[in-house]
C-alpha cells in the first residue's frame, strides 16, 4: 500500500529493500545536502508535521519526497539496476499478497528485446509465482528468486537478506 501511495518501488518504511541494496553495493542513497539519511515513506511523521501525521507544510514534504525518489533513481542508475513490476494491475486488499485477484501481468517482452538485461531477479515467492505463471511463458527468461525484503518475512534477518542478495552485485 505504501509503495502505491508513494508511486515508487518499496515505499513502505519497514521494507528492507533499499537498506539491503545500500549494504550490498556499499553505497548510500543520498537525499540532498550531501548528507545520506534514511528513506521515509509518504505519510510518516517528519519535521514540520503534526503529531497526527498530517503535513503542516505539504509543499515542502512533497519536494522532500520527490528528492527521495530522485536519489533512489540515481542509486539504481549508478548500479545499472532496472526495477519493474511483475504485475501491471490487479485487485488487492490493503497490502495482502494473498488477496491478489484479476492479475494483468506487466509486458516486459518489449523491454527485454531493447535493453541489455543480463539477469532477472524477483523479490520473494509471490513475485516468483506470478513471474512463472505470466511472464516466463511470454519471454522465456528464467528469474532468480531472492528472499523477500518485506517486513512480513521476519524469519530473514537483515544480515541473511544481504548475504542472499549479494548475487545481484556479482554480474
Amino acid at each position: 500500500m505504501k509503495s502505491r501511495e508513494a508511486s515508487f518501488f518499496y515505499g513502505h518504511p519497514q521494507n528492507r529493500f533499499w537498506k539491503v541494496l545500500e549494504i550490498v553495493y556499499g553505497d548510500r542513497i543520498s537525499c540532498g545536502e550531501g548528507a545520506p539519511r534514511e528513506i521515509r515513506a509518504s505519510g510518516g511523521i517528519v519535521e514540520g508535521s503534526s503529531a497526527a501525521g498530517i503535513s503542516m507544510n505539504p509543499e515542502a514534504e512533497a519536494e522532500e519526497f520527490r528528492g527521495e525518489i530522485r536519489a533512489k533513481s540515481a542509486f539504481l542508475e549508478r548500479h545499472q539496476i532496472a526495477l519493474y513490476d511483475v504485475v501491471e494491475r490487479c485487485s488487492i486488499e490493503g497490502s495482502s499478497d494473498s488477496s491478489i485477484r484479476d492479475v494483468e501481468p506487466a509486458d516486459i517482452v518489449a523491454i527485454l528485446r531493447k535493453a541489455p538485461i543480463r539477469r532477472i531477479f524477483v523479490n520473494g515467492k509471490t513475485a516468483q509465482k506470478y513471474y512463472d505463471r505470466y511472464l516466463l511463458p511470454r519471454c522465456g527468461r528464467e528469474a532468480v528468486c531472492l528472499p523477500s525484503t518485506s517486513p512480513a518475512n521476519a524469519a530473514w534477518s537483515l544480515e541473511r537478506l544481504v548475504g542472499a542478495w549479494r548475487v545481484i552485485a556479482e554480474l
